[in-house]
């Protein structure tokens, strides 16, 4: 884990160092940190950026208060859907067949799209959305399963 802000995770040993305000994480506390349950790991997460000063609190808090980096509450339904959204779901069953297929089907699109059109902006959009399609499609198996 890293920021409680934006979710990155950041290692020491990473070449790009990251903005102001972050808090860099040596690999083993990243990984302790990936092993607490959800509502410890934030708990953590929120120690540590009162720790660092990235709360923005003008004042220390006082003891049993509370450390909120958030300027909104993150509720149990969206705390699901980004351990869902950011969460890496290998596959299971027949699921890489299915990415498969959806794959050489989007890519024969492709070819058509590419074979019936002029090229050009709305021809590269196309190529693009369709790309975006073949996420989406594969993150509704992954995500959905």
């Amino acid at each position: 884990m890293g920021d409680p802000n934006t979710g990155r995770i950041y290692d020491l040993g990473e070449s790009e160092r990251p903005d102001p305000g972050h808090v860099p994480l040596a690999r083993q506390q990243a990984d302790e940190l990936e092993k607490m349950p959800l509502d410890e790991r934030i708990d953590k997460l929120q120690e540590m950026a009162h720790a660092s000063g990235t709360t923005g609190a003008a004042t220390q808090p006082a003891r049993g208060e509370t450390v909120q980096p958030w300027k909104y509450p993150v509720t149990d339904a969206i705390r699901e859907r980004i351990e869902n959204s950011f969460t890496y779901h290998p596959p299971k069953g027949d699921q890489t067949d299915r990415y498969s297929a959806l794959r050489a089907t989007a890519k024969a699109l492709a070819y058509e799209i590419v074979g019936k059109t002029p090229p050009g902006r709305e021809q590269s959009l196309a190529l693009t959305k369709l790309e975006e399609s073949c996420f989406w499609m594969n993150a509704a198996i992954a995500r959905g399963e």
